[in-house]
């Protein structure tokens, strides 16, 4: 009884596509607007595959060129490790411009105040720069910016998410997700039959 009226149901939605498809008044106009669309929805699939396809083969080669640089164990110049230091404050602190870098043979020593809640963040991050051989601590950790004028106003950190994927990869992994679900649940309703 219930699979006679989905047929049912189907076959009533089909027949009224086809109407409103085939309209001798409006349909040339609905089939263009719809054919049309599908075109747009495939530029949109093949921008986003191109995207994503660039954005993996482009993490890919910073993987093998990361990789390849963890064997060598050349001296660094301090002043390219500073600045490779600073690179990282932007993303692991709030208050990057708080805090000062100094680097000797590969000794890097950061100082000044920082929010308690970002220190571990920041000595980790710091601690795989490339040529950096220890990490000195002299930060002065706060629990909170109240008072502290080189803590006030900053940045808002991105999101693990955002730092890790691209929008289109962003929206890929979104649409899978949402297509598995959806697949469970029709698996789910199949077994209760």
């Amino acid at each position: 009884m219930v699979q006679d009226r989905g047929a049912m149901l189907v076959g009533m939605g089909i027949g009224a596509s086809l109407m409103y498809l085939l309209d001798p008044v409006g349909g040339a106009r609905r089939r263009a607007i719809v054919r049309d669309q599908f075109v747009h929805a495939g530029h949109l699939i093949g921008d986003c595959a191109d995207a994503t396809r660039r954005d993996v083969s482009n993490r890919t080669a910073g993987a093998i060129a990361r990789m390849r640089g963890a064997r060598r164990h050349d001296l660094v110049d301090d002043a390219v490790l500073v600045e490779r230091v600073r690179a990282q404050l932007g993303r692991m602190v709030s208050h990057p411009r708080a805090i000062d870098v100094e680097a000797i043979d590969g000794i890097v020593t950061l100082r000044g105040p920082i929010l308690q809640s970002e220190v571990s963040r920041l000595c980790n991050a710091v601690a795989r720069v490339p040529g950096v051989k220890e990490l000195v601590d002299e930060l002065d950790a706060h629990e909170t910016a109240e008072n502290i004028p080189a803590l006030q106003g900053g940045s808002e950190l991105p999101s693990m998410w955002n730092r890790q994927w691209s929008p289109t990869t962003q929206l890929v992994t979104a649409l899978a997700a949402t297509a598995g679900v959806g697949l469970i649940a029709a698996a789910a309703a199949a077994t209760r039959h």
